[in-house]
C-alpha cells in the first residue's frame, strides 16, 4: 500500500495528476509507478505553470537548489 498525499490546490490554480495512465500500467503490465507528477495550470486550464513530484508519505517535494523551480526534475522527495 502506498499513500500519496495530494498537493494543495490554491483557489486560482488547477492541479492535474494522470492517475489513470499510472493505474493502467500497474494493472495491465504490472509496472507500479515510481513517480507521479502533479501539473499546476493557470485558471484557464490550458497553460502549465509548474510541475512537482507527488511524493510517497511522509516525504515532501523539496527544491534541489538548482534548476528551474517550475520543473519536477528540480525537486527531490525528502522526509526532512
Amino acid at each position: 500500500m502506498r499513500q500519496l498525499p495530494s498537493p494543495k490546490n490554491q483557489e486560482t490554480l488547477l492541479i492535474c495528476i494522470d492517475l489513470l495512465a499510472a493505474m493502467d500500467a500497474w494493472v495491465e503490465r504490472g509496472t507500479a509507478p515510481d513517480q507521479l507528477v502533479a501539473t499546476q495550470s493557470a485558471a484557464d486550464g490550458t497553460t502549465a505553470i509548474a510541475r512537482r513530484p507527488v511524493c510517497e508519505f511522509p516525504k515532501f517535494p523539496r527544491y534541489n537548489g538548482t534548476g528551474d523551480p517550475n520543473k519536477a526534475e528540480s525537486f527531490t522527495c525528502s522526509a526532512t
